[in-house]
């Protein structure tokens, strides 16, 4: 088990030239509430299922199990899960010693 530590923040200007991988995502839920997700999700044609749960209540902290899939399930569990799939790109942008993660929003999908 990981734990994860997530903040967000709105990125304005171009950041695109910077970064150093580009991952094409699409990713919906299959339970999703306050305490915990059960999310899947397809980047660059790999499958991947993933649970999160908060580590304790009112923490920005959160546990997380990541597996990998075939590429074969997560396209058939993706008609499983609930309505609003998500579809992104996420751009690696390297800081010093960190990588910032920026996501750039496309239009929701129904069915792949």
């Amino acid at each position: 088990m990981a734990t994860e530590t997530e903040r967000k923040f709105l990125v304005k200007g171009d950041f695109r030239h910077l970064a150093v991988r580009e991952i094409s995502i699409i990713q919906a839920y299959l339970s999703r509430d306050q305490d915990k997700t059960i999310r899947l999700r397809i980047a660059d044609n790999k499958g991947f299922l993933t649970i999160k749960s908060r580590s304790k209540t009112g923490s920005i902290t959160k546990n997380e199990w990541e597996f990998q899939i075939s590429l074969s399930a997560a396209t058939e569990i993706m008609n499983l899960c609930l309505p609003g799939k998500i579809v992104k790109t996420r751009y690696l942008v390297p800081s010093g010693n960190h990588t910032f993660e920026v996501d750039v929003f496309h239009d929701k999908i129904k069915v792949l």
